[in-house]
């Protein structure tokens, strides 16, 4: 049984990709943003699995893109940090017995079906998989099994995210494989070189 996890933050005005409307305005950004979670909806349309959609918080998610998706559980993320939250989704979802179980977020437009289907597929060899993001994060994180000291000891939202989570792997002795490195979209520079490889979808 396969669970594909997908954290998404309640998409409202002031409140998604800052630091992008530092540079474009709140009103841009959050436009932004909700094409970012149409184009990861769109691709996870594709993928013969479960899924979940974790919203960032409670309030009432009444969006069309939302409400016609009645594969999808909707759920509420659980935490202080983003360690916390990623961690109580991963073993509410091996609890209720599922095999393999991969994350993702919506901020990763390079993200394509085909990525994912492949994750699931490592980890009947490896123990983990990761998706690099050029930023030191990574864009997706799959485990045959509930590993939760995986979330611990990282500083979120850095550049050394992906190496620090790797230093907990080698140290468990666990087996991994990366994928290919993507790019997120967190800035005007991450936009700006998105465009300039031919995507007008942002």
């Amino acid at each position: 049984m396969e669970k594909l996890i997908i954290f998404i933050k309640n998409p409202r005005l002031g409140l998604v990709k800052t630091r992008l409307a530092e540079s474009i305005g709140n009103e841009q950004a959050l436009t932004i943003y909700k094409k970012l979670i149409a184009k990861t909806l769109k691709e996870s349309d594709l993928l013969n699995c479960k899924k979940d959609i974790w919203f960032s918080d409670s309030d009432k998610v009444n969006e069309e893109i939302f409400v016609n998706r009645k594969s999808y559980a909707l759920k509420v993320q659980k935490g202080s940090n983003l360690g916390e939250r990623m961690k109580y989704a991963f073993q509410e979802c091996f609890q209720d017995g599922f095999k393999k179980v991969v994350i993702i977020g919506s901020d990763c437009p390079e993200l394509e079906s085909s990525v994912v289907k492949k994750a699931f597929e490592q980890l009947d060899t490896y123990d983990i998989v990761l998706g690099p993001a050029k930023d030191g994060g990574y864009y997706l994180l799959g485990m045959n099994s509930f590993y939760p000291k995986i979330f611990t000891g990282v500083n979120w939202s850095t550049s050394s995210v992906l190496n620090q989570t790797l230093k907990y792997v080698n140290a468990s002795q666990l087996s991994y494989n990366l994928l290919e490195e993507l790019s997120d979209i967190d800035t005007l520079e991450d936009l700006q070189a998105y465009r300039e490889k031919g995507n007008t979808d942002l």
